[in-house]
């Protein structure tokens, strides 16, 4: 076939998904597969951003807006699901749980009891921001010096509620002073053992000094306290005289 024939069978019989590239809308099964999801799943995304409304049924016809289609093209490859997220932060799954439950992380799109998907997404990107905006960055240190703690064990070594320390962290209360070797920045961050005791809650304290002053044994506060008063009680009297 002659070079120019070619050429002008291309100009007429565009590809298809160079058509939809140059159209402003796209439907919404042509989107889904652009981007590389189902159409529930581009369904789910656009009513969480209000792009769908609400009296819309489920079989109604979408168009989806080309700049849309793009923008989640590049949020959905960033996206990670909550299995990824206890290691990118580099603690706990029951920490990281806490931190989602609580609405401490920046949560894409919401997933079980909060959401109307079964699974959270998170982007990657949102979840790097909100650990640089909490930790400083630091120089990385290859031993954890005895007066510090790493921040992924200092809940169950320090008993200090998560929710507590990264309040602390943010008003300067506990410093960053370095990062552990190649550990994700927010687990690995080096803290101020002392720093943490202090910003352990008021509360909490008492409990753990009552736990540790307590009498030993399976008796219940009411015995615990008949049996500190029973030496004073059988105690003898001084002043009583002893037969010669």
């Amino acid at each position: 076939m002659p070079t120019d024939e070619w050429n002008w069978r291309a100009e007429i019989f565009p590809s298809l998904t160079e058509n939809q590239r140059q159209r402003p809308t796209s439907t919404l099964s042509e989107a889904a597969s652009e981007i590389g999801v189902r159409s529930g799943t581009l369904r789910t995304l656009l009513e969480a951003e209000g792009k769908i409304r609400e009296e819309k049924r489920k079989g109604s016809p979408v168009r989806v807006q080309r700049q849309d289609v793009t923008r989640l093209a590049e949020d959905f490859a960033d996206s990670v699901s909550f299995t990824d997220i206890a290691p990118i932060l580099g603690v706990g799954r029951k920490i990281a749980m806490k931190l989602r439950d609580a609405a401490e992380l920046p949560v894409w799109i919401p997933g079980g009891k909060n959401g109307p998907k079964h699974r959270y997404l998170f982007r990657r990107r949102d979840i790097e921001a909100w650990v640089d905006e909490l930790i400083p960055d630091v120089p990385p240190h290859t031993e954890i010096a005895d007066d510090c703690v790493l921040l992924a064990d200092a809940p169950n070594r320090k008993h200090i509620p998560i929710f507590d320390l990264i309040e602390a962290i943010r008003n300067h209360r506990v410093q960053v002073v370095a990062r552990f070797r190649d550990y994700p920045k927010f687990g690995g961050a080096i803290l101020r053992a002392t720093q943490v005791d202090a910003a352990v809650p008021l509360h909490i304290r008492r409990k753990m000094g009552a736990q540790r002053r307590g009498l030993r044994g399976r008796y219940s506060a009411k015995e615990q306290r008949v049996s500190r008063s029973a030496p004073a009680e059988l105690a003898p009297d001084s002043t009583s005289e002893h037969p010669t």
